[in-house]
């Protein structure tokens, strides 16, 4: 009952997608689900999911079996099987690294330049007064 909010999410996908061929009733999604996560979250995680456009109701509000369906989308099965929210925490932390490396890169090679600019600067300020001394 201690799984993260990524870990519960690709739980919920994995019922719907692996369990359940792509198509789950909402019975059918508590009852698995609630071995592992409060019943409260169920309804708050299959709302972020069809938020994020990987699960829909097929036939709307209104179905013709008084139970509600959830069907994984297209988008839904390809998230689930590049690795769901877990595979995209990591690549947008790996991201962040990337980009934090980056920056600091730009500033050590700022700083370098600087005091090579300050050195040449320093260099011909010196090589032109020692021309023009009188000893």
């Amino acid at each position: 009952m201690n799984l993260s909010p990524i870990e519960r999410l690709d739980f919920m996908l994995d019922i719907v997608i692996k369990k359940h061929k792509g198509v789950a009733k909402l019975l059918q999604i508590s009852t698995d689900a609630k071995k592992k996560m409060h019943y409260a979250d169920i309804d708050t995680l299959i709302k972020k999911l069809m938020d994020d456009g990987y699960l829909e109701k097929p036939w709307g509000n209104s179905n013709p079996l008084n139970d509600t369906h959830y069907k994984a989308t297209l988008d839904g099965e390809i998230f689930y099987l590049k690795g769901g929210y877990a595979n995209k925490f990591k690549e947008e932390k790996a991201k962040v690294r990337k980009d934090e490396m980056y920056t600091y890169s730009v500033a050590i090679g700022t700083a370098f330049a600087g005091l090579y600019g300050f050195f040449e600067m320093a260099q011909w300020l010196m090589h032109h007064f020692n021309k023009h001394l009188p000893f």
